[in-house]
């Protein structure tokens, strides 16, 4: 198993410190501020996993997204608002979602 704490900086690189959660609750915006690390702050940043570990997510790049503390611990990280309004489970992976992120692989994966 790599260190947790660098796997976790490249995947705030790749992700350019903003959140990707598919709606970020930030009053400020996507941006992630890097000096909140390790602080107990809402706004603090944090690694979301896509499918969770829970369900047989894994910790892998693709499954891993930077996200604020608060977006992440919301409900809304495993939701997204259907054709009509509805809430429908969010099953796809960043690397199914976004095939252009293998360029951006990151060494390594944490299993």
């Amino acid at each position: 198993m790599g260190n947790h704490k660098e796997y976790h900086n490249k995947i705030y690189i790749r992700d350019k410190w903003k959140c990707q959660m598919p709606e970020c609750l930030c009053p400020d915006g996507r941006n992630i501020n890097p000096d909140l690390r390790g602080v107990n702050d809402p706004w603090a940043p944090s690694i979301d996993h896509v499918n969770q570990r829970s369900t047989g997510g894994k910790d892998h790049q693709h499954n891993m997204r930077a996200a604020h503390r608060y977006c992440n611990e919301q409900d809304a990280r495993f939701t997204f608002h259907g054709e009509y309004g509805e809430q429908e489970p969010l099953t796809a992976t960043l690397g199914e979602l976004f095939p252009d992120l293998t360029a951006l692989q990151v060494d390594n994966p944490v299993e």
